[in-house]
């Protein structure tokens, strides 16, 4: 018994058992990763051993771990096949294993997060074991591969995270989030933590979700307590790493703390601050060494590239000093590839690079490769404010001195045929301890500057706004994409005061050209160390290099048809200055410097334009140029010397101040230079290599009032190019297409799907005019077929001076994007324009003005051709480029438009009556249809859908149709006002419009007669008649009344009166003299149909003659079904002494009848028959006749007496008949 039962016991146990074994082995497909060591499908649980390794190329040391699962084999290069397949780029000396001891999620975006539940609210101890524990699930959540169907895996952090282990390679693609509580993610150790490899996708944060970026991200700069150099990255990625937010900071590493790049980084926010590169190499936040990074937004602060203390005057025997080294980047170094940052979200700020010497530089930027700094669409500018490139961690000395550094405060563009594309930024406070206070590029690089403002920037010695190196070159567009004022020199601000004063004695020039001693120099021939306000240029002497130029210009980008400065000299820098090699850069002798012989360098000559008399003026040539050639060997009329120059900003608006010129320039700028400053030379911008300040090349032309100067504003424009060929490749090919000369400037191609065609983001961009789009088309004839491929773009005015920026991220108004580089009302300059033929139409004038048309009536054009320099234009304007374009700046008129203004009147009051409708029709155009306005003002009287013309008059029955061009138009009524008759077909107002004014006449049946006004009248639908002596018709006869009952509608035959509408009043003749203007005047009364006696008002002055206006038409349903209303006129009283004829006259009025006489005898009707002459409306009554005595005839007495004996004999025979009936007792 005993047995059985402990059999049944063991028996429940096991199933018991069974059923717990399910529910754990099911467990990794239900919930999330909460340990590490959970046995996945495989039953391993664990990850690897560890071994030593040394760095790979990244320069990665430290431990290893190296395991394998499922048969996986670790590589001894460093590179490691995971579960049996693959392999990837993993540093040598950091992690390589793969992990497959945690569980994977089962689906696509599974949040596998590095969560705990155990904690507890009073334990530290119970806190630092679940901190732990979610440690250990991060990591594990790191490693672990895809489960089934599942492509990103989130892990979301709910607690602190502590990484010891490098070398990690994803097998999953990342998206690292907070569960919106702020929490740290420190990681240690030696090597880079995260590896991600071509293919994978690391992102931490997001976009569209604050809270899920509230991490922080640090090291505690652990490469401080690891040798010099160490390399402990948080990434050295060869894949993707998406940065969306998140704070990074207080870390540190050989090179790239955050990231070292060797596939594609984008950061589109975040803040990465206090982060330092402790090699020789630089980059506090990020390193890159191939491929891309993209910055979209981000804040960059007080990260530095820094190897320990410097000194400020020691130069030779500092540890910051890297000749050759190429070092530099105090936020970002980029030694290949290619950086793009685009918008006003990026901000580097506070930055710094210690390295100096030859060849190093950028206190936030270095870069090797391609660089791209670009405005958003919105205008705003990605910002660089207070960086530096110096061995100090401030700016300046005590003493407010730049101290030694390296090239270019904020960037230094490397040499090795690198690419810079300036297309915006806004750069401010910059300093550097060398050269180029803002931006520095080196020999064999190229850069591009967009429409530039530099001001109040400041250099040591030479170019306190630009500066060309004796190596370097530049050129400005047309019309200057560089706008400088305001800057100066002061040797003030350089800590080394052998500078102080010119160099007297024998001039050697380097001893690598093996050139002799060059010249003398003493007090006679030398006077200072400053020179060039706003630009200088070093004569190539120095450097041995042949002839040097620069385009300079007078006109700013603001205005490319009207100098904008005048240019004098401001020193002359001496052959033999070189600008850059003092004796902190060089203490060489041969460098010529010392503190009793002063410095080379910067010795200069020729007084200062402050104290020179007379000033003297830099020629500029008739478009504005002067290409300065600097020579070392004599070239003819070319400088022997270096070039120092001062802008003095012309008053063109001439009201006393040039703060408008300036201010204009500032607002239109895409890139702007302020405050910056530099030890020696260049305080914005320096330059050992080719500067470009253009996006080449330029059109230019002006709106004006015609026959004036005056600009008009508000014109919009189609810019047009066309090529055609056999194919379409050929006709893209052709040399009088144009476009955008490089589609990476702006503006470009607007957006195309795969096949070709614009997408609405693309549509929607052509029409706002920021991109050029292209057209093919084809066309067969005779069996030959002709591809033209067409580039158009809008080019609409940019009016944007007046319009003063407050928003500091701006560099320029950023309330127009678009071709238009002029903000002036009127001015138009174009960049980006490739060679080629190009056709300019005006497709809409400025407001109160017509466009300019050819004599057929088609829009005028204008061509122009660029071809290696700024356009030249057609100088006849036929349109037709003939070879002889001379013009590189015109000027398009167009004439005021005109306006157009009728009124419509009462014929009979005068007064102006509404509700009238026209059209209005150009000659060969489209009719308008013009409905009469009645509005409280003027602006409410707006255009219907769109159309052309509308009457902008708010008075009812008053017209103004404005914007009139020059031509003929047919004005015709449609419809009258309610209760007048309808418009006469055949009559027609013919308009014409000329320079002189606006004339109107009136047509009718195609005979035309000129118009004293233009007032217009309508008569209400009425009848006239006259009262005349049937024995002498032409006698009118006054005093008599009428009654008009109506109207009548004809149902079956007969008159049927219409309930509430039918009236029966009463006529009486009115009569008043002929020049009476009182309101008693019979044209000035009114009917009365209200009330018991209605009666209708004569508004004929004359006696005996009737005129019956505002009867009622047919109208809504009855006009809709073509019904006729009938009136009866019926004499009331005749006129005294004459007898009424007693006869009812009727007549008609239909739906839509025009102005026409209404006759009421018929025409066969007769005067004894009718009572009127026929075909008329002359009424007729006979006199009372009267007897004559003696004649034995009767006479008008006699008539009445025989009538009265009549009517009495009648009425007793009427008597007598009814009393006979009341007897019969028939009544």
């Amino acid at each position: 018994m005993r047995g059985m039962v402990r059999n049944i016991v063991w028996a429940f146990c096991a199933i018991v058992a069974a059923i717990a074994m399910m529910f754990v082995g099911s467990a990794p497909a239900m919930a999330d990763n909460t340990a590490i060591g959970i046995a996945d499908a495989s039953g391993n649980t664990g990850a690897g051993t560890s071994q030593q390794a040394t760095g790979d190329a990244a320069g990665d040391t430290g431990a290893a771990t190296n395991g394998t699962q499922n048969g996986g084999a670790s590589g001894a290069d460093g590179s490691t096949t995971q579960n049996g397949t693959g392999s990837g780029n993993v540093d040598s000396g950091a992690s390589d294993a793969g992990q497959s001891g945690s569980t994977d999620s089962s689906a696509t975006g599974t949040d596998d997060g590095a969560s705990t539940d155990a904690q507890s609210d009073d334990s530290a101890a119970a806190t630092a074991d679940a901190d732990a524990q979610a440690s250990a699930q991060f990591v594990a959540d790191l490693k672990s591969a895809c489960a089934a169907g599942q492509t990103e895996r989130v892990i979301t952090v709910t607690a602190d995270i502590a990484i010891t282990e490098t070398g990690i390679v994803p097998q999953c693609d990342l998206v690292i989030v907070s569960d919106g509580n702020p929490h740290a993610i420190t990681w240690s150790g030696s090597g880079s933590v995260l590896q991600p490899q071509n293919g994978r996708t690391v992102t931490i944060g997001k976009t569209d979700d604050a809270t899920a970026n509230n991490l922080t991200f640090t090291n505690n700069g652990n490469a401080k307590t690891n040798p010099s150099g160490a390399t402990n990255p948080l990434f050295h990625s060869y894949g993707t790493v998406i940065i969306n937010g998140g704070t990074f900071k207080d870390s540190a590493s050989g090179r790239g703390a955050i990231v070292f790049n060797d596939g594609t980084l984008t950061i589109n926010g975040g803040t990465f601050e206090n982060n330092k590169a402790t090699g020789g190499d630089g980059g506090g936040v990020v390193y890159q060494s191939s491929h891309t990074t993209i910055i979209n937004g981000g804040t960059f602060a007080n990260n530095v590239q820094d190897q320990g203390d410097c000194a400020a005057d020691d130069p030779s025997g500092s540890k910051c000093r890297h000749d050759n080294e190429q070092a530099g980047g105090g936020a970002i170094h980029v030694d290949a590839g290619t950086l793009n940052i685009t918008g006003g979200d990026v901000r580097f700020e506070g930055n710094h690079s210690k390295a100096w010497g030859w060849m190093n530089g950028g206190g936030a930027i270095y870069i090797k490769g391609t660089l791209w700094i670009k405005n958003g669409a919105d205008g705003r500018a990605p910002q660089f404010i207070g960086n530096w490139s110096g061995v100090l961690d401030t700016q300046y000395t005590s003493d407010h001195k730049l101290p030694v550094g390296g090239a270019g405060g904020a960037i230094f563009v490397q040499n090795s045929g690198s690419t810079a594309y300036f297309m915006g930024g806004r750069f401010e406070n910059n300093t550097s301890g060398y050269l180029g206070g803002a931006v520095y590029t080196e020999e064999d690089s190229t850069s591009y500057v967009g429409k530039t403002v530099a001001y109040k920037n400041i250099a040591g010695h030479f170019g306190g706004g630009l500066w060309l190196c004796p190596s370097g070159e530049g050129e400005a567009s047309k019309g200057g994409n560089i706008a400088m004022f305001g800057n100066s020199v002061s040797k003030s601000i350089d800590a080394n005061t052998d500078n102080d004063e010119p160099y007297h004695g024998d001039a050697y020039l380097p001893s690598w050209n093996h050139t002799p001693v060059s010249g003398t120099y003493d007090a006679n021939n030398t006077d200072g160390t400053e020179a060039g306000a706003d630009f200088a240029m070093m004569n190539p002497a120095w450097k041995n290099k042949g002839d040097r130029s620069f385009v300079l210009m007078d006109t700013w980008f603001t205005d490319r048809s009207e100098s904008a400065v005048d240019w004098y000299q401001d020193g002359i820098p001496v052959r033999e200055a070189s600008g850059y090699e003092d004796g902190y850069q060089n203490p060489g002798a041969y460098a010529s410097h010392g503190a009793k012989a002063g410095a080379l360098a910067v010795t200069k000559t020729g007084g200062r334009y402050e104290t020179d008399t007379p000033k003297k003026r830099i020629d500029m040539d008739a478009d504005h140029t002067n290409t300065l050639v600097l020579t070392k060997n004599g070239t003819q009329n070319a400088y022997k010397t270096g070039v120092a120059l001062t802008a003095i900003v012309k008053d063109n608006n001439q009201n006393g101040s040039v703060d408008d010129e300036e201010q204009s320039a500032k607002d239109a700028s895409a890139v702007s230079f302020t405050n910056n400053a530099a030890r020696l030379s260049g305080g914005a911008f320096g330059t050992n290599g080719t500067v470009k300040f253009s996006t080449p090349y330029t059109a230019s032309w002006s709106k004006v009032k015609a026959g004036t100067t005056t600009p008009l504003s508000g014109s919009e424009w189609t810019l047009s190019t066309t090529g055609t060929g056999a194919t379409a490749e050929a006709a893209a090919a052709n040399a009088d297409l144009g476009g955008p000369y490089n589609p990476d400037y702006f503006p470009g191609m607007c957006e195309v799907d795969k096949k070709g065609n614009l997408t609405d983001a693309g549509t929607a961009a052509w029409k706002a005019g920021r991109c050029w789009k292209t057209e093919t088309t084809s066309e067969t004839k005779d069996g030959v077929t002709t591809f033209t491929v067409t580039r158009s773009a809008r080019v609409l005015d940019n009016t944007t001076a007046s319009d003063v920026s407050t928003d500091s991220t701006k560099a320029s108004g950023a309330t127009y994007v678009g071709f238009d580089n002029n903000p002036e009302a009127g001015g138009f300059d174009l960049n980006n324009l490739h060679n080629g033929t190009y056709t300019l139409e005006e497709t809409k004038a400025p407001s109160g003005y017509q466009q300019e048309m050819n004599t057929d009536g088609t829009a005028k054009t204008y061509t122009f051709k660029v071809n290696n320099a700024q356009a030249h234009w057609d100088k006849n304007g036929d349109g037709q480029v003939s070879g002889d374009e001379t013009d590189t700046d015109i000027s398009i008129g167009n004439k005021p438009l005109h306006d157009l203004a009728w009124t419509k009147r009462d014929s009979f009051l005068s007064s102006q009556i509404g509700g009238s409708t026209w059209t209005l029709t150009p000659k060969d155009g489209t009719a308008t249809k013009i409905t009469d306005c009645k509005a409280d003002s003027a602006d409410k009287c707006v255009a219907e859908n769109g159309a052309a013309y509308h009457d902008s008059d708010p008075t009812a029955g008053g017209f103004l149709v404005t914007g009139l061009r020059n031509g003929a138009y047919t004005l015709k009524e449609t419809a009258a006002p309610t209760g007048y008759w309808a418009p006469d077909t055949s009559v027609s107002y013919q308009v014409t419009v000329t320079d002189s004014g606006v004339t109107m006449s009136k047509v009718k049946d195609g005979k035309t007669t000129a118009m004293e006004t233009n007032d217009i009248f309508n008569t209400r639908p009425g009848i006239s008649w006259t009262k005349a002596d049937a024995s002498d018709t032409s006698k009118l006869l006054g005093g008599s009344e009428w009654t008009i009952r109506g109207p009548l509608k004809m149902e079956n035959g007969k008159a049927t009166e219409i309930r509430n509408v039918t009236k029966t009043a009463t006529v009486t003749d009115c009569v008043s003299e002929t020049g009476d203007t009182t309101d008693q005047a019979c044209d000035k009364q009114v009917n009365k149909l209200d009330g018991d006696a209605p009666t209708y008002a004569d508004v004929d002055r004359i006696e005996g003659q009737f005129t019956v206006l505002g009867l009622t038409a047919p109208t809504g349903e009855d006009a809709k079904d073509g019904v006729t209303y009938t009136y009866e006129l019926t004499e009331k009283t005749a006129p005294k002494d004459y007898v009424k004829f007693g006869k009812t006259y009727t007549f008609t009025i239909a739906a839509g009848q025009a102005d026409s006489k209404i006759v009421l005898c018929p025409a066969n009707g007769s005067a004894s028959k009718d009572g009127c002459i026929a075909g008329t409306n002359t009424l007729l009554n006979a006199k009372t006749v009267a007897s004559l005595p003696l004649t034995g005839g009767l006479d008008a007495r006699d008539w009445l007496l025989i009538g009265g004996v009549t009517a009495v004999a009648a009425a007793l025979a009427l008597a007598l008949v009814n009393e006979y009936r009341k007897r019969k007792g028939l009544a």
